[in-house]
């Protein structure tokens, strides 16, 4: 969900971090890689995610995957249900790679 990836970002920041790990199945590394994107723009809205911005230099990504099939910690993509449609948004982009993955 989107108020999942928001969350992730303000926790991030709050956090001081300096990587997101994320944790669980497909849904849950989605979220992750995501809420890099709102890192190094904060106001964009994920339904109007526009894959000709600049998105180099997100911050890392650590993937451990917790089920087999998705693929999500090798994807290039990530899949997030917006809200205020109900429909879910597919936010691509090499940059969303995880740098690291630990099955």
């Amino acid at each position: 969900m989107e108020s999942d990836v928001t969350l992730t970002a303000e926790a991030y920041r709050a956090g001081g971090c300096d990587a997101v790990i994320a944790f669980g199945g497909g849904s849950a590394l989605d979220v992750g890689k995501a809420a890099r994107l709102l890192l190094k723009r904060p106001a964009l809205k994920l339904a109007e995610f526009n894959y000709q911005h600049d998105w180099t230099g997100l911050d890392p990504l650590i993937a451990i995957p917790t089920t087999a099939g998705t693929g999500s910690e090798v994807g290039r993509s990530s899949v997030i249900t917006i809200e205020a449609t109900q429909r879910k948004a597919v936010l691509f982009h090499p940059e969303l790679l995880a740098r690291l993955v630990i099955p």
